[in-house]
């Protein structure tokens, strides 16, 4: 666990960057911050709004400040924008990462549902 004054430098070092095309993996988000210095953690996220119509692809960046120097450089089809984070990257616990090729796969045909009614069985 992190004392307050090292997760507000966390902080201070992240950032959020938003309009990333859908194609975009994290290891290409990350290659274009890397002349930004080290980039010690990248996540991509995806969030639906309020209607199936509209996803918001976005991430995190936890390196140096100078990359938002890198807002409206073009990662795709898009300009991606970068701002300073308001939150901490936060971490994964690796005893629940896949380690095997079938852990691997059986995660890429796993789907997480939320708001499923009670009475669904």
């Amino acid at each position: 666990m992190t004392n307050m004054a090292q997760r507000e430098d966390i902080i201070r070092r992240t950032v959020y960057v938003s309009d990333i095309d859908q194609q975009v993996t994290e290891k290409q988000l990350a290659a274009l911050f890397i002349g930004c210095g080290q980039v010690v953690d990248c996540r991509i996220c995806v969030q639906k709004k309020n209607t199936a119509h509209m996803i918001q692809w976005f991430g995190y960046i936890e390196g140096k400040r100078t990359a938002l120097n890198l807002a409206g450089t073009m990662l795709g089809v898009y300009p991606v924008r970068v701002l300073r984070s308001k939150t901490a990257i936060a971490p994964v616990n690796p005893t629940f990462l896949p380690r095997t090729d079938d852990e691997r796969e059986m995660c890429t045909r796993t789907i997480y549902c939320t708001n499923i009614d009670k009475k669904v069985t």
